[in-house]
């Protein structure tokens, strides 16, 4: 639609509004007039905004494909959930059964909550070395493996 029809639908529209809120009866020659168009042009201006399907061809070109408006790389509304609960189930497992520093330490590293860290940065983060880390996060991955077991079998 051109930006003339736009102006031009826009003004009838403002016509047809005032008309009612005034609580006057309207006609398409009486709007047409006041807006300076065909009635018949006025008429196809105000039919033509009517709903249409987002899926309908807009030029009658077979070619033309519905639009996907959902990424489709992106998790369904169940996936999400379901990812969720993990993470609220591991998050749960992290404070049940890691003490401060095993918590500090798969915290950091993976990134929750913060930006994830390198060994060195969690290293120094707690003044420890990036060996004990690593041993810490080992230990720690493996308790929550062994504290999330049982509930992913439910």
């Amino acid at each position: 639609m051109s930006g003339a029809a736009c102006e031009q639908l826009r003004n009838l529209r403002l016509y047809v509004r005032d008309a009612e809120a005034r609580g006057e009866e309207w006609t398409m020659a009486q709007a047409a007039e006041v807006v300076g168009v065909d009635p018949e042009y006025a008429s196809r201006l105000l039919n033509r905004t009517a709903a249409a399907s987002l899926d309908a061809p807009t030029d009658g070109d077979e070619s033309n494909r519905p639009v996907t408006l959902m990424d489709e790389d992106s998790p369904s509304p169940e996936e999400s959930a379901s990812q969720r609960e993990e993470v609220l189930m591991v998050l749960s497992a992290v404070d049940r059964v890691l003490d401060d520093r095993e918590r500090r330490v798969v915290l950091g590293r993976f990134g929750i909550g913060t930006q994830a860290g390198t060994l060195n940065e969690v290293a120094a983060g707690l003044s420890i070395s990036r060996e004990r880390v690593r041993q810490i996060e080992k230990r720690s991955l493996r308790l929550l493996r062994k504290a999330c077991a049982p509930l992913q079998t439910a």
